[in-house]
């Protein structure tokens, strides 16, 4: 049906099937100056974001079920910038630290040892995930 609706079938296929098969869609949906392009998920996503965004401000509801309200949690500490910015960049610090650190940050020296040490791939991937630790970076 979608695909119905983007046709104009006021042109003869055998003459401009492009214009035949998109020729609706290419009227009603203008590429932005700041875009080479667009298509039917740029026109969606348009769509979808907004209502995405007012679902993820509203309050969490007594019907909320746990993939929503750590959704909007999470939500809430992005866009806490007061927060953000009185906390500056010790919980991202923290986070690296806690893999092993990072010797541009200055907190492990550029020596040969730090360059040698074994790092635990493993547990690098395993801690990365732990989407409650990466959570509490953030509240």
């Amino acid at each position: 049906a979608a695909m119905i609706k983007h046709m104009d079938e006021t042109v003869d296929p055998c003459d401009d099937f492009y214009e035949y098969a998109c020729g609706r869609y290419l009227k009603e949906n203008v590429i932005p100056e700041d875009k080479t392009s667009i298509g039917t998920f740029y026109s969606m996503r348009n769509k979808i974001v907004p209502k995405l965004r007012e679902s993820l401000m509203e309050d969490i509801g007594p019907n909320d079920i746990e993939a929503t309200i750590k959704a909007k949690d999470m939500y809430a500490a992005c866009m806490n910038e007061t927060a953000i910015e009185n906390r500056g960049m010790t919980p991202m610090r923290d986070y690296i630290n806690s893999l092993g650190g990072w010797p541009i940050l200055g907190e492990v020296p550029w020596s040969i040892p730090w360059k040698r040490k074994k790092i635990n791939w493993w547990f690098l991937a395993a801690k990365h995930d732990d989407f409650t630790y990466i959570l509490s970076c953030f509240q």
